[in-house]
């Protein structure tokens, strides 16, 4: 207890609401950013307590980013969030709560308490049976044809598989979903701590820089060739099997974003500072 006292302390205060629209994950990522340089033995305090709203794709970047900061020796202390019932609920049922060491469900008793959600699962090791969570709760809230359901496995297992052949993330990815009932569509993030995708793909196409990165990856074709059958196209089909599921696509890496809107509207955007690794955000719709 005497060495955290002493040890520097980096506040982070997240006094605003992380709603899983690209402006507000770039604005989370922005903040999170000065933690990526903290060295063994600082310490670091990441306030909640007025944040009113975290989304999944927030929630997935806050683990990865506690886990980094954890596995790399910085003190992690995380002040959890006062309300509303809602949110402090989907703390709970995200393992947010688990992060933060807090055990108390006394808010969990809410309509957000029996909404599907599930909790954040750091994957080390890829295997076939990774992507078995979204699909059960895609097929909970709505139907896919066997045809679109086993294209939407093969991609969700690349993505996961791109982060143990490519990323070397220290922490793994950080996968989590949730049923949002108003929009009727399930949200998938999943989130590393690894090399980006530009620092990746780099060492094959030295001309591959932070504003087209993006582009190559959602052309296809483009892959750092880690294993020999690595093909470039696990991003590429995700978009297409997204699109085919009117639903949407988000991706960050390093200092680039890509966003593909339904009706494939397609932006490229970049941030700065960036962010250390790679997120992977979707929706699928599953409701009327």
């Amino acid at each position: 207890m005497q060495d955290e006292e002493l040890a520097e302390t980096t506040p982070i205060v997240i006094d605003f609401n992380v709603s899983d629209r690209v402006r507000s994950i770039k604005r989370l990522v922005q903040l999170l950013a000065q933690i990526a340089d903290l060295p063994p033995g600082t310490s670091l305090e990441m306030d909640l307590r007025k944040c009113q709203y975290l989304g999944p794709d927030a929630a997935a970047v806050l683990a990865a980013v506690i886990h980094d900061a954890r596995s790399s020796g910085v003190m992690t202390r995380i002040l959890s969030p006062l309300g509303p019932p809602e949110l402090c609920a989907f703390f709970h049922r995200s393992g947010l709560a688990e992060l933060a060491g807090v055990h108390d469900s006394l808010h969990v008793e809410s309509n957000e308490a029996t909404r599907p959600v599930l909790a954040i699962t750091q994957v080390r090791r890829a295997s076939f049976n990774d992507a078995d969570p979204v699909i059960e709760l895609v097929a909970k809230h709505g139907s896919l044809d066997p045809e679109a359901e086993e294209y939407l496995r093969i991609c969700i297992n690349e993505v996961v598989q791109n982060v143990q052949d490519h990323a070397k993330s220290p922490v793994g990815a950080l996968m989590t979903a949730r049923f949002m009932t108003k929009a009727n569509e399930v949200r998938v993030a999943i989130v590393d701590r690894g090399l980006g995708m530009c620092s990746t793909l780099r060492n094959r196409y030295p001309d591959t820089t932070p504003e087209n990165v993006m582009q190559r990856v959602l052309e296809g074709r483009y892959s750092a060739r880690s294993r020999e059958n690595n093909m470039g196209l696990g991003l590429s089909n995700l978009a297409a099997i997204i699109k085919r599921l009117e639903g949407e696509l988000f991706m960050l890496s390093e200092n680039s974003m890509a966003e593909l809107r339904k009706g494939d509207e397609r932006s490229f955007s970049m941030v700065s500072p960036g962010f250390h690794g790679t997120g992977v955000f979707f929706t699928i719709t599953v409701g009327a």
